[in-house]
């Protein structure tokens, strides 16, 4: 299923304007010693539940890709249907896997999610529903099958749930460029 337009950036820009989110999420860089992630993070909501403010704040969308399994990025607020976090890529890549990983905080995590990706930030292509890791891990893995050259990926929540959304980290596999 394809879909045509987005949502809205916590700043106000359309999805679709690469270079106001990447103002906007300046700061995703490496607070160890790893090389910073080659994507920009955003969240918000498409929902009628507002997202808070600061988990829109880039210093803490950072903490989800920082390299530490200590540090997270947290919605700050119980889950709501629509609170969603986007993957800006500045140039197309061949994505294969996706993997949000709540695994210190292993109830916070969507019970069911919506992933879709987009080449231009105008057109989405539904991949499905996906959920945590039956094993338990806290873990909710992606497979993108087949993999596909995307320059946004966008995971959204479909249903409430009375506990905080955390991400300690975000791992993107990529099949060959």
């Amino acid at each position: 299923m394809r879909r045509r337009g987005g949502g809205r950036l916590a700043a106000g820009a359309p999805l679709g304007a690469l270079a106001v989110a990447a103002a906007v999420l300046a700061g995703c860089g490496p607070r160890v010693a790893v090389p910073p992630p080659p994507f920009t993070l955003a969240a918000d909501s498409l929902g009628e539940t507002a997202l808070p403010a600061v988990a829109r704040r880039p210093e803490n969308l950072a903490k989800a890709c920082d390299g530490s399994g200590e540090t997270r990025w947290t919605s700050a607020a119980p889950i709501a249907a629509g609170y969603f976090v986007e993957l800006a890529f500045p140039r197309e890549r061949a994505v294969s896997a996706l993997t949000l990983d709540a695994a210190p905080s292993r109830g916070d995590a969507p019970d069911r999610v919506l992933v879709e990706v987009s080449r231009d930030g105008r057109d989405w292509e539904e991949l499905g529903e996906f959920g945590p890791s039956p094993a338990g891990d806290g873990k909710t893995r992606i497979d993108v099958k087949p993999p596909r050259p995307v320059r946004r990926i966008m995971v959204r929540v479909l249903e409430p749930a009375p506990h905080w959304w955390s991400i300690y980290e975000v791992t993107v596999e990529y099949a060959r460029d």
